[in-house]
Parts: C-alpha cells; sequence; structure tokens
C-alpha cells in the first residue's frame, strides 16, 4: 500500500480534494497525525482495489475494541512504534482479505 501514499497526500492538500493544505504549516505533532491518516487511508485504498468490499471493511472496525473511533494508526500497515524494539502488533489486515491472498509473482512486481 505504500505506492499509494504520495499520491492520497497530494489529493488531500489539493483544494478540490481535502483541502488540508493547511496541514504543512502546522505543528509537527498535526503533521505526523496526518502522514498516519495518510497511511491509513492508503492500506484500506489498497484492500478495497483488490477487492475488499466496503461493507465487510466497516464491519471489521466496527468490531475492534474501539470501534470507528479507533486511532487511525491501527490501520496503517507499516504500523508507528517507537515504545519497543521489534514491537509485536496485529496485522490491520486480516488473513481473509483480497490483498493478502492474491499471489505476488516476478512480472507483477
Amino acid at each position: 500500500p505504500t505506492v499509494y501514499i504520495p499520491i492520497i497526500r497530494q489529493y488531500l492538500l489539493q483544494t478540490d480534494g481535502g483541502g488540508n493544505l493547511s496541514i504543512l504549516s502546522s505543528s509537527c505533532e498535526m503533521k505526523n497525525k496526518f502522514e498516519t491518516f495518510v497511511s491509513a487511508v492508503a492500506t484500506l485504498y489498497a484492500r478495497m482495489i483488490v477487492g475488499d468490499g466496503l461493507q465487510s471493511l466497516l464491519q471489521e472496525l466496527k468490531a475492534r475494541k474501539h470501534g470507528l473511533g479507533q486511532d487511525c494508526n491501527t490501520l496503517v500497515d507499516n504500523g508507528n512504534s517507537s515504545s519497543s524494539f521489534l514491537p509485536y502488533r496485529v496485522n490491520p489486515i486480516p488473513s481473509t482479505s483480497q490483498l493478502m491472498n492474491t499471489p505476488v509473482t516476478k512480472d507483477t512486481v
């Protein structure tokens, strides 16, 4: 999903997209939150591209501990955690996702 990050970031910054250009002049903390949001959207977008339905994604989110109110970082495929070395975290993409079941060969990379 990381290939979608620059495209999603640019879309969210454009006035005819998300209109979030003011983020660039915000605090470092706000920029980090924006980047986490962009990465979470990239993960969800990648899953939808490979066929994971929006309904099943919403149900999956709703079933999590904090439901739809959870932190965006829990959705990020590459998860940022500086609290420990090689932290364990639950994979945000379940093994039933089409993204995890799509074969990768040298011709598709």
